[in-house]
């Protein structure tokens, strides 16, 4: 019976959920809050012996309308007027028409804000585009502006991406469960089957596959949850890591473990699932992983050399292991002597190998078993250009690659003696690179790399 009892609030809660149209289930108060202030509209004077119906409201979303945009309540209180003159009446063509506007102006506001804010540096979790997708969603649920709406989405969707934050991205198919109402339902929905989980779980007795399907069910929801516009990454992620720590507790191995280990993989370390409860799984996915990842590297080793012929593999082997070094280079004709870098305290040294290729001499250093520090000496002739170098025309693969965030390169040139030098340094996010060319008689003699 107990089974069946929850079967049943689930069922309810997801046939609720998936009624969603533009419209709301009660009147929204825009007025109370605001009784008194410089942002509340004059009374509407037809209407102050009246029962409020329709007609009123709409009014009333009209006054906010009217209001500059300088008010801070403005749209979001002429949309909920909107919503509650079609409450009363669902037929008020006046109303629906103005609603659809309404949300399409409100989504367009948000947008350009939120594009302010993260042009000067301020993402905000996200808060203004959310605001205006889902207003879109309302709009476009009216079947106002679609293609607007979609390109418009589709634009979010870039700026969203670009932040490098934990986003969700909407598109046609999707896009109806950010919506006002599809929230309201989903955030209701969400909190009520948090309220039957914790008193599931409280029962000693209870079935832990009830839990599992409660917390699959919980799941679903808090996919799109959103606390005040904002995406809620952490929530989703709880509900995973309880789904899987069940689920390997109930000893389902083989897809709990990976999806623990995919969710949050310091927790799965921190709580040492890699060393008990998911040895097994996790001793045999290891060893898959690291043949998957050499495959796909040589095989994006094979991929570069077929589009670039002609170029010399320099600046991205930077950070690349011994192997895919060897799938560029081949077998080194030195291995493991020693390299010495800088004077005094800013000396270093490090175990290299050299390798010899039909364009010259490679000498590699590596720490941490990756490549730290390349010196190349060419046996072709190559012409030293400097406006070459600058505009990434030349024989070297110059780009900064296998690194996060964004490089800036700084041009500089001199003489040491007869030897002409031309070095590119690169501020990036957390670290300095430098590509350095040497050359006597117009001709490369070596470059350094790190």
């Amino acid at each position: 019976m107990k089974t069946i009892k929850i079967l049943l609030i689930l069922i309810s809660l997801a046939l609720n959920i998936q009624k969603v149209t533009a419209q709301t289930s009660s009147i929204i108060d825009t007025e109370y809050n605001l009784r008194g202030t410089i942002y509340a509209p004059g009374p509407i004077e037809s209407y102050r012996n009246k029962e409020k119906d329709s007609n009123y409201y709409l009014l009333l979303a009209k006054k906010y309308l009217e209001m500059p945009d300088t008010n801070p309540y403005k749209y979001q209180n002429a949309v909920d007027n909107l919503r509650n003159s079609l409450l009363l009446d669902k037929n008020n063509s006046e109303a629906f028409e103005l609603q659809s506007k309404a949300n399409y102006d409100f989504a367009m506001h948000s947008l350009e804000r939120g594009e302010r804010e993260f042009k000067s540096g301020d993402f905000g979790e996200g808060y203004y585009f959310y605001k205006a997708l889902e207003h879109f969603s309302n709009a476009y649920l009216n079947g106002f502006k679609k293609e607007e709406v979609i390109a418009n989405t589709e634009k979010i969707n870039s700026l969203l991406t670009d932040s490098k934050k934990k986003v969700i991205l909407f598109n046609e198919s999707n896009l109806y469960k950010i919506s006002t109402v599809y929230q309201e339902k989903n955030t209701a929905a969400y909190d009520s089957i948090k309220k039957v989980y914790k008193a599931k779980k409280a029962d000693p007795n209870v079935d832990k596959n009830e839990l599992l399907d409660i917390l699959k069910k919980r799941q679903e929801y808090v996919e799109y949850y959103f606390e005040n516009n904002k995406l809620e990454p952490y929530a989703y992620n709880q509900t995973t890591i309880e789904r899987a720590t069940l689920g390997i507790e109930m000893g389902d191995t083989e897809n709990s473990c990976l999806l623990l280990y995919k969710t949050d993989l310091l927790y799965f370390h921190e709580k040492g699932y890699g060393d008990k409860a998911c040895k097994t799984w996790y001793d045999k996915y290891s060893k898959a992983e690291e043949i998957r990842i050499a495959l796909e590297r040589k095989e994006a080793a094979k991929k570069w050399q077929t589009e670039h012929p002609n170029k010399i593999k320099l600046r991205s082997l930077i950070g690349q292991n011994d192997d895919i070094v060897k799938s560029y280079l081949g077998a080194p004709i030195a291995k493991n002597f020693k390299m010495n870098v800088g004077q005094g305290f800013n000396r270093d040294e490090y175990s290299a190998n050299r390798y010899k290729t039909k364009n010259g001499t490679y000498e590699i250093a590596f720490k941490n078993s990756n490549v730290t520090r390349i010196q190349f000496f060419p046996i072709v002739i190559i012409k030293f250009d400097p406006r070459a170098f600058e505009l990434n025309d030349s024989n070297f693969d110059q780009e900064v690659t296998n690194r996060p965030g964004s490089c800036f390169p700084a041009f500089n040139d001199g003489f040491s003696g007869k030897t002409k030098i031309f070095s590119i340094d690169y501020s990036c996010e957390g670290y300095l690179a430098s590509l350095q060319f040497y050359g006597v008689n117009g001709k490369v003699t070596s470059v350094v790399v790190y």
